[in-house]
Formats: C-alpha cells, structure tokens, sequence
C-alpha cells in the first residue's frame, strides 16, 4: 500500500495523527497498539496516530517483522516482591502493605470479623510484620477479648487502636516495640489487668492511653521511655 493511500484514508476517516505506533499490513486493515484494526470511518473515527509513527510493510526489515510478531505487547509484571514489592495487599483478616526493605511489612487495616481475641501475627504471606499502621484498627469496638501484639512488631501507629473500647481483657506489648504513636491506644477502656510498657520502648505518644480506665491493676513504664 502507498503512503498517499493510507493517509488519505486516515483523514477521511477523521484519524488524528498524533499517538501510538502503527504498522500498515494491508489496505483494509493495521496494526495499531498491538491490535488489528479493520480501516473503515465507523471502527477508526476515534484513534490517534502519529504521523511520524507509519510504517509500511514493505520497510519493515525480516528480522523486525518476526520479532514484532512474536513480541508480547502488554506490560510485564515482575513476580517477586524483590522485583517489585507489593504496595497494598489482603491476606486472611488483615490488610498490609510491603515495606521499602521487601521483606517486612505493616499491617494497615483488618477485614475480619470484629469479635474476640485479636492477635497481630508475626509474618504475613512470607513478611515480617514489623510495624501496625495509623488507624489500622481505628474503630474496631467490636473485639471482646485480649490483644496480643507479634513479638516482630516495632512500632505501633497513630491512632491504631483507637477507640477499640470493646476489648475486655489483657493488652500485650512485646519487648520488641520501641514507639507507641499518639492516641494508639485513645478509648480503649475495655482493657483489665496490668498495663506494663516494656523496656525497649524509648517513645510514646500522645494520649497513647487516654481513658483506658478499664485496667485494674498496676502501670508499669521503664527508665527507657525518654518522652511520653
């Protein structure tokens, strides 16, 4: 097919030339974006090509034919989380997302059953969960039980527990958290028990524990603690 052919056509079809690759194959049909396209008005009124972009078959080297024919046009993804680690992801009751490291993660939000005891694993999917989100369980007054937190968890969000007031039994930090954020903890007055903040912890943020008037028994905060 002609140059002269093709492009007439292509105005009268209202083609804008301006967009991706095509590669003229025939005079009623092209290859555009990957995809065939038959070259009527009705089927063509709305694509944009540009003009610099047409290639005759004819131009076309063998070797660039056979390769553009055997050529996988859609992106791909890579498979493994050293590739390209997951941005957000759900696994079981839990949202969570992949850390920069691509080998830990943080817990950002539950789609479970909000009842009962709640305990934050210490792996998710293959990741180390190291850290729980801002308001990953912000409102969550349905859980009736204790909370225990994986021993991998270092760091508790902003707001991640916030008003959890349904909590009716123990809370447990483990050594391995060094930050609380602010209002972690704010409304969870449900919880019974003892309230000690283990010795790892260095940060506590504001109104961490306001009103958690449920605990009965004695409130432990180590030497660690530099600002609270």
């Amino acid at each position: 097919m002609k140059a002269k052919k093709i492009l007439a056509f292509l105005i009268s079809a209202g083609i804008t030339l301006q967009s991706a690759p095509i590669f003229a194959m025939a005079e009623e049909e092209v290859i555009f974006d990957g995809q065939i396209l038959e070259l009527t008005p009705e089927s063509t009124a709305d694509v944009v090509i540009p003009a610099e972009k047409i290639i005759f078959a004819e131009e076309i080297p063998p070797e660039t034919e056979a390769a553009d024919a055997n050529t996988d046009l859609t992106e791909t993804v890579p498979a493994t989380a050293e590739e390209a680690p997951v941005l957000y992801a759900v696994s079981g009751d839990f949202e969570y997302s992949v850390n920069e490291d691509g080998r830990t993660a943080t817990i950002t939000g539950f789609v479970g059953t909000v009842t009962g005891d709640l305990v934050i694993p210490e792996k998710i999917d293959g990741y180390t969960v190291t850290s729980i989100g801002d308001y990953a369980f912000y409102n969550c007054y349905g859980f009736t039980g204790s909370l225990t937190i994986g021993d991998s968890v270092t760091s508790i969000g902003n707001y991640a527990f916030n008003n959890c007031s349904g909590f009716t039994g123990s809370l447990t930090i483990p050594d391995s958290v060094t930050s609380i954020g602010n209002s972690a903890f704010y409304y969870c007055s449900g919880f019974t028990g003892s309230l000690t903040i283990p010795d790892s912890v260095t940060s506590i943020g504001n109104s961490a524990f306001y009103y958690c008037s449920g605990f009965t028994g004695s409130l432990t905060i180590p030497d660690s603690v530099t600002s609270i």
